[in-house]
């Protein structure tokens, strides 16, 4: 084998060598991209699910209320009928003082149903801006979720064209050496004669 030959397949395996390099790094960055996504878009799915449920949670919490606003309606009638059923059963003369007292006391009952109103309408105005705030935490989740896919990209690692133009280039390498090797084959010595 000659020297052109030689060097023609050192170079070449050097060539395709480092071509599969780059082509095995490639797959190794796309790998890495594509887990990297997987656990963004797994991260982005729990926190919907969480959202999910502080959606469900807060829905619940609004039925309690409707159903303790109700209920607080129903015992405040019970309430004004039994203050007033207690006071006409005391045996006390009815009369304009008798009917004040009624007032009084069903004034009272009214009192407690309005603060509890009050109180109910402070925590329905607060599981709104909860849900607000649930709403807006899952829009920027899905924004910086689409923000880091996109923020990274698949490479495409080299292509045969790089291939073809290294094998070029050992072909030349190798012809370069070839022909620093005959030229030095076919000097003369030099010999000490003056």
């Amino acid at each position: 084998m000659g020297p052109f030959a030689a060097m023609m397949i050192m170079q070449g395996v050097s060539a395709v060598m480092n071509h599969q390099g780059q082509q095995a790094a490639a797959a190794a960055r796309n790998a890495a991209k594509y887990r990297r996504d997987l656990a963004i878009k797994s991260k982005l799915q729990a926190q919907y699910s969480n959202a999910r449920q502080a959606f469900a949670d807060a829905d619940i919490s609004r039925v309690n209320m409707a159903d303790a606003r109700a209920e607080t309606g129903v015992e405040a009638r019970l309430n004004e009928m039994r203050v007033a059923s207690t006071i006409k059963a005391s045996g006390v003369p009815q009369g304009q003082s008798t009917k004040n007292l009624i007032s009084q006391a069903i004034g009272q009952t009214l009192r407690g149903e309005t603060k509890f109103h009050k109180e109910l309408e402070m925590k329905t105005a607060q599981l709104a801006l909860r849900e607000r705030e649930i709403q807006q935490g899952m829009d920027m989740a899905w924004l910086d979720a689409k923000s880091q896919i996109e923020g990274t990209s698949y490479s495409s690692g080299p292509g045969m064209i790089n291939l073809a133009l290294g094998l070029g280039s050992a072909y030349l390498g190798a012809k370069s050496f070839d022909h620093k090797m005959d030229g030095s084959w076919d000097a003369k010595p030099k010999t000490g004669q003056a």
